[in-house]
């Protein structure tokens, strides 16, 4: 249950795509939810079968790719948990040009957030690759391995979205972009 969404958000605007059960809403309160997910009636069942309650939050059901890149609204938290199957990432939803996407529409100093299941200890192409993407697009993130012992696992990317450049140390005192000397 995204323990970072826990203790950063009060009162923040946060896409979910790949509604899931909706329980993140419940765990999370004081924010206001938007979930994406391309099974109109996952909703309704989630409602009856799941929660026992109406889920807290708006609901549009739209396929979370096409639903960002038409989305104009800027979030403060993007939660990416979207499956095709119990142990598949649709591929439209692994991609550089979506995740960029994704971090084009948060907020400064936001986070995406991103679920997948790979390999726990990279050992795998798909991981490595995967891994590869999320890094060309986010440099900021920090893994959590939420079942290490397992070959497969779920892996969780949070990722720091800041719009400011950032410089790097440097051994060059000559360098004018150092602000050390």
């Amino acid at each position: 249950d995204f323990m970072l969404v826990k203790k950063q958000f009060k009162s923040k605007d946060i896409l979910v795509i790949g509604a899931g059960g909706f329980v993140l809403s419940y765990g999370v309160i004081n924010n206001n939810f938007t979930f994406v997910d391309i099974d109109p009636q996952i909703k309704e069942i989630a409602e009856k079968n799941f929660l026992e309650k109406k889920i807290n939050g708006k609901f549009i059901a739209k396929d979370g790719r096409a639903y960002i890149n038409e989305s104009k609204i800027k979030y403060d938290a993007i939660i990416s948990d979207a499956y095709s199957g119990a142990k598949s990432i649709p591929e439209s939803l692994t991609t550089v040009e979506y995740f960029r996407k994704l971090k084009q529409s948060v907020k400064d100093n936001g986070w995406v957030i991103l679920n997948i299941i790979q390999s726990s200890d990279f050992s795998d192409n798909y991981s490595r690759n995967i891994k590869s993407t999320i890094d060309r697009v986010f440099p900021y993130c920090f893994v959590e391995i939420l079942k290490p012992e397992m070959a497969l696992s779920n892996v969780i990317y949070f990722c720091n979205v800041r719009k400011e450049k950032q410089e790097i140390y440097t051994d060059d005192l000559n360098n004018s972009n150092s602000d050390y000397y």
